[in-house]
């Protein structure tokens, strides 16, 4: 039987950044006094730097999990993910030329800092305690991202000296807990083609309606078309139990919904209610997979 272990490995990433903001208790007493209220329940928090570098610094590690690592993994069990070996290699490309970038923004911060720190004292005004802020290098090496490869689980490679018996029950313990978590994982793929194909069918039949209340009418935007052609490209790799019905989904995808122009999908009522049908075909293909 071809086991899911020679297929896939357990990926956990580690990110940290700087926390950009602090507590002022002296600040929130004195604002306490001011509005005649419970101390006890006023907290003022300042943020320390309002500086572009710092933004592109907290959005590139953002980035590492939520456009690097996530997509293209299916959660696992304490922080972990599984990842399909045959994309292996572009995580690790991904992720180092990410990386390659968060070094120049570190290299930007530690030039720029002085300005940064004028300016955090402009911003703060009188608010603004010196001793709120850590040196440069500090602030640095509180951003940081690594990751850690291994194998899934596999009751084949337990080899202990145990009696036969015990050791049965400990091989069979080891598998239905795998087991569980790559049907788990499973449904997690399930859901997320029916969230996506859900919020892209939504997004086709709100264009150009005004909800009650709005300002403007709902416009179908780019972002919608980019996540159905990301999973299509993604689905075949992520349907790591080869269920037929996502096979039959990641097909339909590919040949019905992929290279689709928001541009027309705007201007075309016609298609866009005929792109919405064929989204719905796709969910209701789905539907009671995992009810």
């Amino acid at each position: 039987m071809d086991k899911i272990q020679h297929h896939a490995m357990l990926v956990k990433a580690t990110v940290t950044k700087f926390t950009n903001s602090v507590k002022d208790s002296q600040l929130a007493e004195e604002l306490a006094i001011s509005k005649s209220a419970n101390p006890d329940v006023i907290t003022v928090t300042k943020r320390l730097f309002n500086a572009p570098v710092i933004k592109e610094l907290s959005k590139a590690h953002g980035q590492l999990r939520n456009s690097i690592l996530n997509p293209i993994t299916l959660a696992w069990d304490d922080g972990e993910r599984m990842i399909k070996v045959t994309l292996l290699n572009r995580f690790e490309s991904e992720w180092e030329t990410k990386c390659d970038k968060i070094e120049d923004l570190k290299r930007e911060l530690r030039r720029a800092y002085p300005e940064i720190l004028k300016r955090a004292s402009n911003d703060l005004g009188l608010t603004f305690n010196i001793n709120d802020f850590p040196d440069v290098e500090t602030v640095i090496g509180k951003y940081s991202a690594s990751y850690e490869l291994k194998p899934l689980p596999d009751s084949d490679d337990i080899r202990v000296d145990l009696p036969a018996d015990k050791l049965a029950k400990v091989k069979a313990a080891v598998e239905a807990k795998a087991n569980a978590r790559v049907e788990a994982a499973a449904q997690e793929i399930h859901e997320r083609v029916v969230d996506t194909l859900q919020s892209f069918i939504d997004g086709l039949e709100r264009h150009g309606t005004k909800p009650e209340g709005a300002v403007r009418a709902s416009k179908f935007s780019n972002n919608t078309v980019d996540k159905i052609e990301a999973l299509a490209q993604i689905l075949p790799a992520l349907n790591i139990t080869g269920c037929p019905k996502l096979t039959l989904a990641g097909n339909a995808l590919l040949s019905q919904l992929s290279g689709l122009d928001a541009d027309h999908l705007r201007e075309s009522d016609t298609d866009r209610k005929a792109t919405a049908a064929t989204a719905k075909s796709i969910v209701d293909n789905l539907t009671g997979l995992w009810d």
